[in-house]
């Protein structure tokens, strides 16, 4: 309950910025599964995480999680480590 009243203070004080998610980030996931190597595991919600910051033109993307860091710098994006050793 603690993490929902810091996230919606967050929220209210315009910490967070929205971005939305529309047909094209959908159609950009689709088409980053159908041609990423197999090597690369990527979660359906990193890839719409991934597939938004591409589309808004952002250069590198915060992440706790390793893979996502591992395909963010395969599908272009600068991965930024936030709270994890690389290997």
């Amino acid at each position: 309950m603690i993490a929902v009243r810091q996230f919606t203070h967050d929220d209210i004080a315009g910490f967070w910025t929205w971005l939305p998610l529309d047909s094209p980030v959908i159609e950009a996931a689709a088409q980053v599964y159908a041609t990423l190597p197999d090597s690369v595991y990527l979660r359906p919600a990193d890839c719409l995480h991934l597939m938004t910051a591409l589309r808004h033109n952002f250069a590198e993307i915060y992440t706790y999680d390793f893979r996502q860091s591992e395909a963010a710098d395969v599908l272009g994006l600068k991965p930024v480590a936030v709270g994890y050793r690389e290997h």
